[in-house]
């Protein structure tokens, strides 16, 4: 039988709760990199409702509205032209939007331009905070 086994398992439960609010933090910093880029892009005035929440379990990143996907992605055999070979979760996100594919607005990327050149930094972030906790 272990002694003390609560008492030497105590940092150990400590360092994981500060890891996962590391985590949080980096992704809370990436997402409002992502947000910025994006609503210096977007058209008109659709920048100004894009916002960024973190809950407990996730980060959110909101165009704050309807429009912003139709922008986007364009409509019609636009949208059908402009997501040819996109990934498929940016043509997952584009079919939320489809009505009767009769639209003529030509594609405005915005928001997922800047999500592709962001994302990729969240291990970076990760371990600049992660970095923190040793300091």
């Amino acid at each position: 039988m272990i002694k003390n086994l609560q008492e030497a398992l105590e940092p150990l439960a400590l360092l994981q709760k500060e890891a996962k609010l590391a985590i949080r933090r980096a992704e809370l910093t990436v997402a409002n990199r992502i947000a910025d880029e994006a609503r210096a892009e977007a058209p008109g005035s659709l920048g100004n409702k894009i916002s960024v929440e973190q809950t407990e379990d996730e980060t959110i990143i909101d165009a704050g509205d309807e429009l912003s996907a139709y922008v986007e992605f364009g409509t019609g055999q636009n949208a059908e032209a402009f997501l040819a070979g996109k990934p498929d979760e940016q043509v997952a996100e584009a079919k939320k939007f489809f009505v009767n594919g009769e639209g003529t607005l030509k594609a405005h990327p915005f928001f997922f331009p800047a999500i592709y050149r962001h994302r990729d930094e969240i291990i970076e972030e990760v371990n600049n905070e992660l970095s923190k906790l040793n300091a």
